[in-house]
C-alpha cells in the first residue's frame, strides 16, 4: 500500500507529517500528497533545510515531535472496533 493510501486510512489517529525541503529522497509533493490524502486530525510540518528522515533531524526538532505526540497522543479519542 503506498504512504498516500494508508494516511486515509488512520483517522481518528492523529497524523504529523514532517519533511524536509532539501530531502534528496523524495519531493516535497510527497509530503503534501500524504498530507492531502488523511483526514484529520493531521498536521504538516515541510521543514526548512532539512534532509532526508532521522539522519537530518536535530535535537529540536525531536523535541517539537515529542512536545506535538505528547499533546496530540493524550486528547481523548474513540477507535472504532
Amino acid at each position: 500500500m503506498a504512504p498516500h493510501e494508508a494516511a486515509g486510512l488512520i483517522s481518528p489517529t492523529p497524523l504529523l507529517v514532517v519533511h524536509g525541503d532539501a530531502d534528496t529522497f523524495f519531493p516535497v509533493d510527497h509530503a503534501h500528497q500524504v498530507f492531502d490524502a488523511a483526514r484529520e486530525p493531521k498536521e504538516l510540518w515541510i521543514e526548512p533545510g532539512y534532509g532526508h528522515a532521522e539522519s537530518a533531524a536535530t535535537p529540536a526538532l525531536i523535541r517539537r515531535v515529542g512536545a506535538w505526540i505528547s499533546t496530540n497522543a493524550t486528547k481523548d479519542r474513540t477507535f472504532p472496533a
